[in-house]
């Protein structure tokens, strides 16, 4: 005698469900709906950094232009500011109405291509408004 349940046996019933006939393909499927799902992220993560990469150099290009227009009338308003500091024969109308007139094509400049001068670019600036009041 090997214990208090001599002849006790274990009976599986067919009744009783286990659902191992079900879950296999339901994990596959839900598997698959996930693999589907990173796909679709994936590849519209890349079509968008591809776009950009393409639209990225021709924007460069476009603000690279305007930089430098703005670059040139800077060094055209510094010439004229020199100009007005080292010329003491000028009246301080005359004065005003020079450095307004750089001041003012460079604001104009600027309010045509949508650009905010960068302090690090347009360095000096306050010099050229001072002379303007």
């Amino acid at each position: 005698m090997a214990g208090p349940h001599r002849g006790f046996e274990v009976h599986f019933y067919p009744c009783i469900p286990t659902y191992r006939h079900i879950m296999l393909p339901m994990s596959q499927a839900l598997l698959a709906i996930a693999s589907l799902l990173l796909g679709v992220a994936l590849n519209e993560w890349i079509r968008r950094s591809n776009r950009i990469e393409s639209y990225s150099a021709a924007i460069f290009q476009k603000r690279l232009g305007i930089y430098e227009e703005l670059w040139k009338k800077i060094l055209a308003a510094r010439e004229v500011a020199e100009g007005v500091i080292n010329d003491t024969a000028l009246t301080a109308e005359q004065r005003h109405e020079l450095i307004s007139a750089v001041v003012h094509s460079i604001a104009g400049f600027c309010d045509e291509n949508s650009r905010v001068p960068d302090p690090r670019v347009f360095d000096g600036g306050d010099f050229f408004f001072a002379f303007s009041y």
